[in-house]
């Protein structure tokens, strides 16, 4: 057992400055033969100047009582006073030990810099690295927020390194020679903050916007219990789109380009360096014309300059924007009350993703932001996808090989609705999806222009099957790292590497072996190895990959005489990468001559990697496969391919792969009036809004008179709903059927009720002269399904009292009694009388101009009905310093 443990300093040894250099370990440990039955105590300890593990065996000291062991000459001290990491190990004369497990010692207690740590990818721990645009510096910044754990203030610049890529792969907390340093910054000692929970979070703008105002680390926002010291180190940078592992190293060491910055003495050495992995999915607009990609390529803008909107509450506002560009997938994308008609077209991304969301920063959230001016967005399609649904609509999908007619046949079906496909953009307003007005891009032959597409990029095997038995022939079994490259979905090629080297090349040995149809006890011994494999759901595709290591136990040298003192087993069974780097993009010039296929990217060792297509076979030049590394860019002019990978914390070994597919897209393309989230569609809603137009609150007839003043009323109907927002309502007027006069948006007012599939118009028009007005209407449905209607009114120079009736004549109950004014008087009186003059009823009416309805039910004002006979009407409207207007009608009554 170890009973006690004691580090301590050695007094005596002490530096020009007054500091310790030497340190000892002691611990005092018993057995039940007391020292007898001590066999060894050792102690391992990481020695922080030579960066390595010391293993000293520890001797009595009878000095310090029963039991008592320590080193037999004091240890050096780091001159850094860094922490100490060690471990005692003691074994008894049976061979049985006892440890203690990792133990620090810490002679001093010194600063603690170590970057702030949030939860990040699969669970671990990420350091909180960000990338934004700053807009008082008017510059990109990669930021780490940085905590001192220790309560001490510092009084020297801690210098912070920020690269792409991990820059230490030897974990000898030495930067090593190659790697790709992206720049140095360092902290001010006065620029460490601390949050105070009172105090409102700010990290947007600097505080009371002044110059040497600090910005308020993020860490405040992200975990706002930490009341550690915490200052942001900030590196202008710009990256462009794309994925990077970023790597932060805080006090970094240069051996090979030594700093004049002075070394921080430090309670811990080993955890100033962290990584994020950064997704760069916004570009700056407004300083220049500038056309964006999204990350994946799949969607882009051109954007003029005078197009970008200067937003109320941005920081400048004369400055660019930042236009952030993110895929949604479906559960992201948002989702309309009703629009049954739409259906969603595939993307050639293979994440999922339907739609892409397009914002400013500063926007407001959740709302569509008005452009100065359109902007152009072309959105790419999975034309096989399309075709592939065209194919299944002609009842073909069962058909293995396909006559050239049949051929042709889902190939202009694709094309035909390809053109009905349209750019979408969800309208907050509306909540609903409104289809902008788009094209399908065509060649100069007339016919859809197609181009090559990325698609699928990932890092894992498409099929969903596991390494489910390996077995061995002893006989002809070869030692080392075994790779199955599958080249479809039954096949797989047979790599190895043989040995333990890193740096042995991997080998073809079996370039077409068939999946063991006995996946418990597989038959197939050739190479010494019969290997089961599990399929699962989704089937195997080309280049899926799986490898294990077949490794061969040490010699029993207890083995009786002809006894198999040996065996072999597997070791490392994966269906997933060794090495956490990242593929950092691939990328095709729009010109690319590259095929419809499916790629790997197979590492053939620890620094290199080949790019394969299934059809496309090896990429190579003049016979030699063209080999890529890792941090570099590999180029094939060829297919105007562009890629490339990044380490991360682990590295890559052979079988490790990414995979990615080039598939053949079409492109739509509209003009976009405002930003927002876009999707494409097809519709099958072909049916035109209906429209009803009207003059004021009366039952208007075309060619009626209209007061000279008019109310022009309409409603707007469609099942799905009215597009007022990307495509306004136009409301013209003509005049003696001249040309027609645009009333002005402003002009008018407009009437929606949210969730309604109907819209009111209202305009009051100003006095117009005498003469026969044309009003035509013209609105679409979110579709873009136009519709149109025209009406006439007349506005007569002198007022007159016009076709007074009624209908209908004789009556039995009830009778309508009609007239048309060509003007509005002031009040309308209706009297019924009976032959011999006595007044039957009365009714006053408002009097606008236009025609007139009302309705009589033959009773007299006691509600009594009248008697059979005729009966006299006199319409009379008041009209205002004028003479009265007056008719008579004669009606019958007869039951």
């Amino acid at each position: 057992k170890i009973l006690d443990i004691q580090a301590e300093l050695v007094s005596g040894s002490t530096d020009s400055a007054g500091q310790p250099t030497l340190f000892r370990i002691s611990t005092q440990v018993s057995d039940e033969l007391d020292d007898r039955g001590i066999k060894e105590v050792v102690l391992e300890w990481r020695d922080v100047v030579k960066r390595e593990w010391v293993t000293v065996t520890l001797i009595r000291d009878t000095s310090r009582g029963k039991g008592w062991y320590t080193v037999a000459e004091p240890l050096p001290l780091p001159s850094n006073g860094a922490a100490i990491q060690y471990d005692i190990i003691v074994t008894d004369i049976d061979n049985q030990s006892v440890a203690s497990g990792l133990r620090e010692y810490r002679p001093f207690v010194l600063p603690d810099a170590r970057l702030v740590t949030i939860r990040g990818r699969l669970g671990f721990s990420d350091g909180l690295i960000y990338y934004g645009y700053a807009h008082e510096e008017g510059a990109w910044t990669i930021n780490a927020d940085i905590e001192q754990v220790e309560d001490i203030e510092l009084k020297q610049n801690l210098e912070v390194a920020f690269f792409e890529g991990n820059p230490d792969r030897d974990g000898d907390q030495v930067i090593d020679a190659g790697a790709k340093l992206l720049g140095r910054t360092q902290i001010r000692p006065n620029a460490w903050q601390r949050r105070n929970p009172l105090e409102p979070h700010k990290t947007s703008l600097k505080e009371n916007f002044g110059k040497d105002s600090l910005l308020r680390p993020r860490t405040f926002q992200e975990n706002p219990l930490n009341t550690n010291w915490i200052s942001t180190a900030t590196l202008p940078y710009e990256l462009s789109m794309g994925t990077y592992e970023i790597f932060v190293y805080i006090d970094p060491v240069f051996d090979f380009a030594p700093t004049s910055y002075g070394k921080l003495r430090e309670g811990d050495e080993e955890d100033n360096i962290q990584s994020r992995l950064i997704q760069v999915q916004s570009a700056l607009i407004g300083k220049a014309d500038k056309r964006v990609f999204s990350q994946d390529a799949i969607i882009d803008f051109r954007i003029p300059a005078r197009a970008v909107p200067q937003l109320p509450n941005a920081v400048s506002q004369n400055g660019p924007a930042v236009l952030t560009i993110v895929p949604l997938n479906n559960q992201q994308q948002p989702k309309p009350e009703h629009q049954p008609s739409l259906i969603p077209i595939t993307l050639p991304n293979g994440s999922g993703s339907l739609a892409y969301s397009a914002t400013l920063d500063n926007a407001p959230s959740g709302q569509n932001t008005e452009l100065n001016q359109p902007i152009t967005a072309e959105i790419r399609f999975d034309l096989p996808a399309l075709q592939e649904a065209v194919r299944d609509e002609l009842g073909l999908a069962e058909i293995g090989d396909l006559l050239p007619d049949q051929t042709d046949a889902i190939n202009e079906g694709a094309e035909q609705q390809a053109k009905e496909i349209g750019i979408y953009l969800w309208v907050e307003a509306l909540r609903k999806w409104v289809r902008l007005d788009s094209e399908l891009v065509m060649s100069p032959n007339g016919s859809m222009a197609t181009q090559s597409a990325l698609a699928n990029l990932r890092d894992s095997n498409f099929g969903d099957g596991e390494l489910n038995t390996i077995k061995f022939d002893d006989a002809g079994v070869r030692l080392g790292k075994w790779v199955l490259l599958f080249t479809s979905s039954q096949t797989y090629r047979v790599l190895i590497r043989e040995g333990l080297e890193e740096a042995s090349p991997l080998q073809v040995i079996d370039p077409n072996r068939t999946v063991d149809r006995f996946e418990d006890a597989p038959s197939d011994f050739r190479d010494g190895v019969a290997i089961g494999i599990k399929s699962g759901e989704i089937p195997f595709q080309f280049g899926d990959v799986m490898t294990f290591t077949i490794l061969q136990s040490a010699v029993d040298p207890e083995a009786a005489p002809g006894e198999d003192a040996s065996g072999f087993y597997t070791s490392g069974m994966r269906e997933r990468n060794t090495g956490s780097g990242i593929l950092q993009y691939v990328r095709l010039e729009e010109n690319s001559r590259i095929s419809p296929d499916r790629w790997v990217i197979l590492f053939i060792d620890s620094e290199r990697f080949q790019v394969e297509g299934e059809r496309s076979g090896l990429l190579s030049r003049n016979g030699q496969p063209i080999i890529g590394r890792i941090g570099e860019e590999y180029v094939y002019s060829e297919f105007s391919l562009r890629l490339k990978i990044t380490v991360g914390d682990r590295d890559f070994e052979a079988g490790d792969s990414f995979r990615f597919e080039t598939k053949e897209v079409g492109r739509i393309r509209a003009d976009v009036p405002m930003l927002g989230t876009l999707a494409l569609m097809r519709s099958t809603d072909t049916v035109p809004p209906d429209l009803q137009l009207t003059i004021g609150k009366q039952n208007f007839i075309d060619g009626d008179h209209a007061s000279s003043e008019p109310l022009i009323q309409a409603t707007l109907t469609d099942d799905n709903g009215i597009d007022y927002i990307t495509r306004p309502i136009h409301l013209e007027i003509s005049r003696d059927n001249r040309e027609f006069t645009l009333i002005p948006e402003t002009d008018y007012r407009l009437s929606h009720r949210p969730g309604s599939n109907q819209v009111i118009l209202n305009y009051q028009s100003p006095e117009l002269e005498p003469g026969t007005y044309q009003a035509r209407l013209t609105a679409s449905d979110l579709d873009g399904n136009e519709s149109q209607q025209e009406i006439e009114f007349r506005i007569a120079r002198f007022l007159q009292l016009l076709s007074a009736m009624n209908y209908p004549n004789p009556f039995t109950e009830d009778t309508e009694i009609t007239c048309e004014l060509t003007g509005a008087g002031e009040e309308m009186t209706i009297k019924i009388y009976s032959l011999s003059g006595r007044l039957i009823r009365q009714f006053t009416e408002p009097a606008p101009a236009g025609f007139m309805m009302m309705s009589w039910d033959g009773r007299d004002k006691d509600g009594e009905e009248v008697a059979n006979g005729v009966y006299y009407c006199k319409i009379r409207v008041r009209m205002p310093g004028e003479k009265d207007l007056t008719e008579y009608i004669k009606m019958m009554k007869l039951k």
